[in-house]
């Protein structure tokens, strides 16, 4: 079963996920992966998501503003031992339906050209 929790980025299961991303990044990019380290400081993001499956954390996402009509979303992960349930697809509609609901309308996502399940 799959629940999600709205939270910030001090939530401690958000930042054990992240330095997972970080490490899957970095499995796929090699040392291309250092251009894009520094931009991916965990900063205080008010709008994150962590998505559990069966009550143990298992993917995540935030959203930052990008203009006043868009969010970017960011920081999108699924482990990978439960990746394929359809997680992201909860963690992105939850993200999309947040966004919405402080007033966005659109959202973007930069990924790089090794994330083909982007």
């Amino acid at each position: 079963m799959i629940s999600l929790k709205r939270d910030n980025s001090n939530n401690n299961e958000f930042r054990k996920l992240i330095l997972l991303l970080d490490q899957d990044l970095n499995g796929r990019y090699g040392k291309d992966q250092e251009v894009y380290d520094s931009h991916n400081v965990i900063e205080f993001i008010e709008t994150v998501v962590v998505a559990y499956y069966d009550n143990q954390p298992a993917g995540c996402g935030c959203f930052k503003k990008y203009d006043d009509k868009t969010v970017e979303i960011k920081r999108m992960f699924v482990k990978p031992e439960f990746r394929g349930k359809g997680i992201s697809k909860f963690v992105l509609k939850e993200l999309e339906s947040w966004g919405s609901q402080l007033g966005y309308s659109k959202s973007v996502l930069e990924t790089g050209t090794k994330q083909l399940e982007a």
